[in-house]
């Protein structure tokens, strides 16, 4: 499933795609731009829907991506 994604960060518009292959369940996606996997988004049942990378949690760009996944879910 692949679902086209729109957010800002520090101020740009960023332009990519959550991606969840059959194998992951339907609170896990990974986000990819311009092709390349850049960070993860899942649910957790304590903390609910977050974003990590490499880099740390960013929970602005957590609240920016819910609305493409939260639709159809719980």
């Amino acid at each position: 499933m692949h679902i086209p994604v729109q957010f800002e960060f520090e101020g740009k518009k960023i332009f990519g795609e959550l991606r969840r292959s059959r194998k992951m369940n339907s609170r896990h996606y990974r986000l990819y731009i311009n092709n390349r996997e850049v960070g993860e988004f899942f649910k957790t049942e304590r903390s609910g829907w977050q974003y990590t990378t490499q880099q740390g949690y960013f929970p602005v760009i957590a609240l920016q991506l819910l609305p493409y996944v939260d639709a159809g879910e719980d």
